[in-house]
Formats: structure tokens, C-alpha cells, sequence
């Protein structure tokens, strides 16, 4: 997948709370939830085993999270 093609997927993401919906890309996962009460939105990278509650990145900014994915 290319760069531009994965800001524009990680820039549709929706937030529906537990069973909001996520990409998966070189084994990493990217969610995304609205914690407007934060500052938010944010999108969230997870490693697969990750069961933290930020990841092991976050952003508000969708183009910052694809870099660090095409980058890890």
C-alpha cells in the first residue's frame, strides 16, 4: 500500500467505542478514537500483542501516524 493510499484510510477511521473499526499494516494495528475531553481525535499504533492503553504511538495527526508506521 502507498503512503498516500494509507493517509486517506487512516483518515476515514471512525470511532465507535469498543468495536470501532482499525487498519492493520506491517503488524501493527491503527485505531483511532475521538477523546474529545483530551484534546482529540487520536489515532493509536499498537504492536499485535499490545494490550496498553496508548500504544506504542499516538497522534492527532493521521499524516504523523503513517510516517511512523512506513518508518518502524
Amino acid at each position: 500500500m502507498k503512503r498516500e493510499e494509507l493517509i486517506k484510510e487512516v483518515k476515514n477511521l471512525k470511532d465507535f467505542g469498543f468495536t470501532g473499526n482499525s487498519i492493520e499494516f506491517k503488524e501493527l494495528l491503527i485505531t483511532y478514537s475521538t477523546q474529545e475531553d483530551e484534546g482529540g481525535p487520536y489515532y493509536f499504533v499498537y504492536e499485535e500483542e499490545d494490550e496498553s492503553e496508548d500504544g506504542i504511538f499516538s497522534s492527532t495527526n493521521p499524516e504523523e501516524i503513517v510516517e511512523f508506521v512506513f518508518n518502524y
